[in-house]
């Protein structure tokens, strides 16, 4: 067993992931098998450094589809000139396995006033990094 450098000292401890807090952000690591539990955990460690540095690129393209998915409120923030961040990173989910991770970017204000007709959108994005780096979008409604 190596030392892991990262993600140490967990918060939380289920049979199929191990819950971690970086910064202000949970991180959990999925465990595909409750053998090798241990060489899963070392295996996130190796890729949080890329998977962490790539927060950045992906709060950008987070942002782009929540600027889509509510426009009101990102025009009243413009027009504010407000330094106030509209999105947050809450968590992110490692695969191990695949070597994929995924950001839950939220925007706390995007419902604060809704008054669209219809059902209420969802005030989140997932947004998927695979091994390479490729990023991709998830919406839900």
């Amino acid at each position: 067993m190596k030392a892991r450098q990262y993600l140490t000292g967990p918060i939380g401890s289920y049979p199929d992931r191990e819950e971690f807090q970086v910064d202000r952000v949970i991180v959990w690591v999925k465990i595909p098998t409750a053998n090798d539990y241990v060489d899963w955990l070392d295996r996130a460690d190796d890729q949080f450094p890329t998977i962490w540095q790539a927060r950045f690129k992906v709060m950008l393209v987070a942002e782009s589809a929540l600027r889509s998915m509510f426009p009101k409120v990102w025009e009243s923030h413009d027009t504010t000139k407000s330094t106030q961040d509209l999105v947050m990173l809450r968590g992110i989910w490692i695969d191990p396995r695949t070597g994929t991770a995924d950001y839950d970017v939220w925007c706390p204000d995007a419902l604060e006033n809704w008054d669209e007709q219809g059902e209420e959108p969802s005030d989140f994005v997932i947004v998927t990094r695979d091994p390479k780096g490729a990023l991709t979008v998830q919406t839900f409604s």
